[in-house]
């Protein structure tokens, strides 16, 4: 077990990191998947890690594999695997799948479009919304069947990009499947996910990859100069064209987009894939709120609580994922799922005292005091947290984020009352968020600041509409649309 929460079952997979299954005992319904990178990897590999965390926190595709939680392995229980103390972990949805490239079923053209179709939808969903993934590949696509039917799982988000705030074009990706202009090092946009999906289906079709060579520079020499051959095969005509074209080396002779690869192979665009192609939720136009923000966190003697207000689809939680995103000392708590009361009390504890800045800060006995909390309290709780957290916030400084606050049950909400002045008095930053369509519940707390997320001016529509969509997509129409 780890952090006393994650209790690990066995070993699903090895890559960059290690991948295990787990029950989450705060959550047992489901069974979750967790991600282990070593404390020993180079900075680049660990912000790549934690990139890849927030990228799947903002994306919302079937397709997609979801995250649940990023953290700190501080505490570990039992001998059973090769867990180290201090790596970085990711928690994300159990799919109970097998890489694309062992599935038995892959030579059959019907079961073959039905991948496609999901493939393409899952591209232009990303695509569309300014994100390129840039490590498609057989190895990070899982299948299962699903009442007879094959469903796919696009996993490791590790290199994906959005492509907006990318500051350099770096060359990334997975030899085999790598585009000629990424090693040209040529501006380059989504396309070269088109290129990488042509050699993943090149592979499925051929069995083999278009080169006759292991070799990583012949590879790249390959993809630059060498024109592949296309034997004859048991594939219909239109699959072998459309590979054709996604493996043109100049990006332009490919494919615009995945909708065109579902047109070349007569895959009727229909309503199970439209639904899904609401673009990813993009954090834009509330630079004057974060500034406000900045500023609060910065100043050390401030004691005030904020709460972001709006109404739904305002942008409050993308706000607050903003900020989780950007800064290494926080605590984030998402709307109450587990039960409500003392349980989620317990819950919001753990997520304190088992983050990595505020548990290696603290000594023995404190984290014995707060543990001993967390599995059976003795006498008044609310005076124990109050106890324990008088102690505990001199000694580690963080923030605390929590979503959804007017949600919290009634318990919850009268214990973070008494808890709040403590957390002010000791430098601790507090910001909440409040659906203003439900009864207002932070108006109690002491040193109260209000932000309110207002309609988007003209100005900010525009930003809006031009960081959410790629180039391509019709945004004057759009926005008239919208206005």
């Amino acid at each position: 077990m780890i952090n006393e929460r994650y209790l690990i079952k066995k070993k699903l997979g090895q890559g960059r990191s290690a991948v295990y299954l787990c029950c989450d005992i705060e959550f047992p319904d489901e069974d979750q998947a967790v991600k282990i990178l070593s404390s020993e990897v180079p900075e680049e590999e660990s912000q790549f890690f934690k990139n890849e965390f927030f990228i799947l926190r903002k994306l919302n595709h079937p397709n997609i594999i979801k995250a649940n939680e990023l953290g700190t392995i501080v505490k570990k229980n039992g001998e059973g695997q090769k867990i180290s103390l201090g790596s970085r972990f990711l928690t994300m949805e159990y799919f109970d799948g097998e890489e694309l490239i062992k599935y038995k079923k892959l030579n059959d053209e019907k079961v073959l479009l039905e991948i496609i179709k999901q493939l393409c939808s899952v591209l232009y969903y990303l695509h569309q919304s300014n994100y390129v993934y840039y490590d498609l590949k057989l190895e990070n696509i899982l299948v299962n069947e699903n009442n007879g039917k094959p469903e796919i799982k696009l996993i490791d988000l590790g290199f994906a990009q959005y492509i907006p705030d990318a500051e350099a074009k770096t060359v990334r990706g997975t030899a085999e499947y790598i585009a000629p202009e990424l090693l040209r090092n040529e501006e380059h946009d989504h396309r070269v996910d088109l290129y990488s999906l042509g050699i993943l289906l090149y592979r499925i079709v051929y069995n083999t990859f278009p080169f006759n060579t292991k070799k990583e520079i012949d590879i790249y020499k390959s993809h630059l100069e060498e024109e592949f051959d296309f034997p004859p095969s048991d594939f219909s005509d239109k699959m072998i064209s459309t590979i054709k074209k996604l493996l043109a080396k100049n990006p332009e002779e490919r494919c615009t987009n995945t909708l065109e690869v579902l047109g070349a192979l007569n895959i009727s665009i229909d309503d199970e894939l439209i639904k899904d192609w609401i673009p990813v939720s993009s954090f834009t136009s509330r630079k004057d709120v974060l500034t406000i923000i900045d500023t609060y966190l910065s100043d050390k003697q401030s004691g005030e609580v904020f709460v972001i207000k709006g109404s739904e689809g305002a942008g409050k939680t993308a706000l607050l994922n903003e900020l989780y995103a950007r800064k290494d000392n926080v605590v984030s708590i998402r709307e109450n799922k587990s039960a409500p009361g003392v349980e989620f009390v317990r819950f919001i504890l753990k997520r304190i005292i088992y983050s990595g800045f505020v548990y290696t800060n603290l000594p023995k006995e404190l984290i014995e005091f707060a543990e001993s909390l967390m599995s059976k309290p003795k006498g008044n709780l609310i005076d124990e947290l109050k106890s324990l957290l008088m102690k505990i916030t001199p000694l580690c400084n963080f923030i605390l984020l929590m979503d959804g606050f007017n949600f919290y049950d009634d318990y919850t909400l009268e214990v973070l009352r008494n808890i709040f002045p403590i957390l002010q008095v000791n430098g601790i930053k507090i910001i909440l968020s409040e659906n203003t369509e439900i009864a207002d519940r932070a108006g109690l707390i002491n040193n109260l600041r209000e932000i309110s997320l207002t309609p988007f001016t003209e100005t900010q529509l525009n930003e809006f509409i031009e960081r959410s969509y790629y180039p391509a997509f019709p945004s004057v129409e759009l926005r008239k649309s919208i206005l």
